[in-house]
């Protein structure tokens, strides 16, 4: 049987950022597609998402108070988006809660943005802050600026709405709390500001984390004894490249490696899967774990070990084998 990807954004209360949730009933084929559409793509806006107008929309570049530049549509159609795969995910994502997406983003380097305008970054300058059209913001270390994205594309065409449009970016290493929508305002400061979530007590920095999770089956499915299963799902940890993925089936005791069906490197995911023949009725519970290429390794701990600065856990389902 086939899932459609539009099934898992229901929503959840669980999850005290909002994010949309997965909700699987039904066993998916074992393949998962490595480029999610815009459609399917999951979505989240805190402060209640907006609809600019692009023909009065405008992104401000500001030089502490002074402003140094302004982009509008009629500049974002003037340049062609230079193309990059890129997988998106929400800090609060986790087992309840699988806020992670990939695609085909489309955009210009933000320091190349600012060569272009003739923006010169100071060396006193220690935060990028960053203000969308629903005046959420987000503050990262000006070091970010070499790996920012100004996108307005998103799988060959203008961003949705939902996702940012008229132009949205995109920090690699960042999690989602960081890659800030309608884009309004870029201002270098030489004083970082605290921003929205960072006041409420999640990572300043909000960097990616080993993070590794099961599609599919969900938990509390049941299977057949003696009748193969494929299980699928995905594992990232951003700009430090998943290696391997392991299986457990005794809490780590033992462990089997997953077959990576898609690991295209640093940024981009990897999707997963493992057949597994049940040899024995009853409950059953099945643990992933991630590795990273720097050695980093999930938690064992299946909820993570702190939610406010993104799971860094291997998801655990339970099946009952009958």
């Amino acid at each position: 049987m086939t899932v459609s990807r539009r099934t898992l954004l229901a929503s959840s209360p669980a999850v005290a950022v909002g994010c949309d949730s997965v909700v699987l009933d039904e066993q998916p084929d074992a393949f998962i597609e490595p480029i999610t559409s815009n459609e399917d793509f999951y979505v989240y806006s805190c402060c209640g998402g907006a609809d600019p107008d692009p023909a009065t929309w405008a992104l401000e570049i500001r030089d502490r108070d002074a402003l140094a530049g302004t982009i509008d549509a009629n500049w974002l159609a003037s340049h062609p988006a230079e193309a990059f795969e890129h997988t998106l995910q929400c800090i609060g994502s986790g087992p309840r809660n699988l806020a992670i997406s990939n695609a085909i983003f489309g955009g210009m380097r933000l320091a190349d943005v600012l060569a272009e305008l003739g923006v010169t970054v100071d060396p006193s300058i220690v935060q990028l802050y960053l203000v969308g059209v629903d005046d959420y913001d987000a503050g990262v270390p000006s070091s970010d600026i070499d790996k920012t994205w100004l996108v307005w594309e998103m799988n060959g065409v203008p961003l949705p709405v939902e996702h940012g449009f008229p132009a949205r970016l995109i920090i690699l290493g960042r999690f989602g709390v960081k890659n800030v929508k309608w884009i309004k305002a870029i201002s270098l400061l030489s004083e970082p500001v605290v921003d929205y979530w960072t006041e409420k007590g999640w990572s300043e920095d909000a960097p990616y984390v080993p993070s590794a999770f099961i599609l599919s089956p969900s938990f509390g499915a049941t299977a057949a004894v003696g009748t193969p299963l494929t299980l699928v799902g995905m594992a990232y940890a951003g700009e430090d490249p998943v290696t391997s993925v392991e299986i457990t089936f005794d809490g780590f005791r033992t462990t089997v490696p997953c077959v990576l069906d898609y690991a295209p490197g640093a940024n981009r995911w990897v999707l997963w899967s493992y057949v597994w023949t049940p040899s024995g009725t009853g409950a059953q519970d099945i643990q992933v774990r991630a590795t990273t290429e720097s050695g980093a390794v999930t938690s064992e701990d299946p909820s993570g070990t702190g939610m406010l600065d993104g799971y860094d856990g291997g998801m655990l389902v339970e099946l009952i084998v009958e």
